[in-house]
C-alpha cells in the first residue's frame, strides 16, 4: 500500500509493516510519535521525524528528504533506511545502527546534538566527515546495557564537550 500525503504534514501513533510512504506534493513532515517497526520504503519529498519516546525502527529505504530524531531511539539497519540526506539527532534522542556488516554513512550532514547519543549494534558504523557533534554539553554513545560495536568518528569531526561512553549499564 501506498500513502501520499500530498503536501499535507502528518502525525501518527505508529507506523508497522511494509509499503510506501510518499508526498507528492510541497514538502511536508511525516512524524511517528509512537513504537514503530517499518520495513517499507519513504519517498517523494517527505521529511521524516521521530517524535515519540518509544524505539521507532526503519529497514526499508528513504530516499525522501530530511531525517529528525526528536525523542526515543532510531534504529535503521542500513544506509538505504537512513537515506543520504541530513540527519539530525536532537537531545534526548539515539541514532542506532543495527545492521550486520560494517558501514560507513555517506549522509550530507549529521548533526547530534548534546544530550543525544550514537550506537551500533551489531556491527562497525563510521560517521561521515561532515558530522557535526555538540560544542558544549554531553555525547553518549550506546546509552543502555546493550553492547556497542565499533563507532568510528573520522579525523577533522571535534567534539569540545563531554563523552560519555556508557558500558554494560555503568559509565566508563
Amino acid at each position: 500500500a501506498t500513502f501520499d500525503q500530498a503536501g499535507f504534514a502528518q502525525q501518527i501513533g505508529s507506523l508497522s509493516g511494509a509499503g510506501t510512504v510518499t508526498d507528492t506534493g510541497a514538502a511536508a513532515t511525516f512524524t511517528v510519535s509512537a513504537g514503530a517497526f517499518y520495513t517499507g520504503n519513504f519517498t517523494g519529498t517527505t521529511a521524516l521525524r521521530a517524535a515519540g519516546g518509544d524505539v521507532v525502527l526503519f529497514s526499508g529505504s528513504n530516499t525522501a528528504g530530511p531525517v529528525t530524531v526528536d525523542a526515543g531511539r532510531l534504529f535503521f539497519s542500513s544506509q538505504a533506511a537512513l537515506g543520504s540526506n541530513v540527519v539530525t539527532v536532537n537531545a534526548g534522542s539515539i541514532l542506532d545502527y543495527f545492521g550486520g556488516s560494517a558501514l560507513s554513512l555517506n549522509n550530507t550532514n549529521i548533526t547530534i546534538a548534546s544530550g543525544s547519543g550514537v550506537a551500533s549494534r551489531a556491527a562497525n558504523l563510521t560517521l561521515p566527515s561532515s558530522t557535526t557533534l555538540p560544542t558544549s554539553g554531553t555525547l553518549y554513545i550506546n546509552f543502555d546495557d546493550t553492547p556497542t560495536s565499533t563507532l568510528t568518528i573520522p579525523a577533522g569531526v571535534t567534539l569540545t564537550g563531554t563523552l560519555t561512553v556508557q558500558v554494560g549499564g555503568g559509565n566508563a
